[in-house]
């Protein structure tokens, strides 16, 4: 659920729309939207601490399905 109708559905995205040629629209996030930006920072922050980690975990899982592996 990516696409913008669907967030905007759930009250994660505002769309404004404005009379223009072309038409202007604007997207911007409500408050219900904003409101996991502290847990996507934590999960951001856990991430960077550990990218080598990852980084080593995901050659390992290219090499061993490799074909022919």
């Amino acid at each position: 659920m990516s696409n913008s109708p669907a967030l905007e559905a759930i009250s994660w995205v505002e769309r404004p729309v404005y009379p223009t040629v072309p038409v202007t629209v604007e997207y911007e996030l409500t408050p219900l939207g904003r409101s996991p930006a502290g847990a996507v920072a934590g999960l951001r922050a856990w991430a960077y601490g550990r990218i080598g980690e990852i980084e080593a975990a995901r050659r390992e899982y290219d090499r061993r399905d490799a074909p022919g592996s």
